[in-house]
């Protein structure tokens, strides 16, 4: 079992570092990648238009195939923020990947939308901040549309992202499990 994570905006692979552990302990391998424009990865976010946006999936299915290559069979995806948009657009179209948890996900980031959600037919955690306006009407939006197998976790805040399995332990058992049943 392998867990994909996805950074947010702006950030980069080791703000997983935490939950990487975590997941390690509960025997996931974790693949925790920078997108382009990020970290230590080529290009210059600055200068990114929305389609080099839209191009970040091809980083996920990267890291997806890496994962193939070494023999794991089963994966899953974890993104935060922008993270989020980018993972479930990937999961959309590859029927391989049975869970995806988006942290605080959106409407819109920076021209990455979720378009054909329903034709993800594994199943889907959202977690989000109630006082994070644009993530939380985004998540709700996707919670009421997405019709297969779902858990929608709201908090108290405007804590986002990553951010969200700082603030909130449980939230990190509640991830666990949901990867694990």
């Amino acid at each position: 079992k392998a867990v994909i994570l996805i950074h947010m905006l702006n950030r980069n692979r080791h703000d997983w570092n935490p939950f990487a552990t975590k997941l390690n302990q509960n025997n996931f391998s974790t693949l925790s990648i920078d997108l382009r424009g990020h970290g230590e990865s080529q290009g210059d976010l600055k200068q990114f238009t929305e389609q080099d946006f839209n191009n970040i999936v091809l980083d996920v299915k990267a890291a997806k195939e890496f994962l193939v290559s070494e023999g794991y069979s089963e994966i899953h995806i974890v993104g935060g923020s922008i993270g989020a948009n980018i993972a479930i657009n990937y999961a959309v179209n590859d029927s391989s990947i049975k869970k995806v948890v988006l942290l605080s996900p959106s409407e819109n980031y920076r021209g990455i939308t979720i378009e054909n959600l329903n034709d993800y037919k594994g199943e889907l955690l959202i977690a989000t901040g109630s006082q994070d306006i644009k993530s939380y009407i985004g998540s709700a939006q996707l919670n009421e549309t997405f019709t297969g197998e779902k858990e929608f976790l709201v908090y108290n805040t405007n804590t986002h992202g990553t951010n969200l399995l700082l603030a909130y332990n449980e939230l990190n058992n509640k991830i666990l499990e949901f990867l694990k049943k």
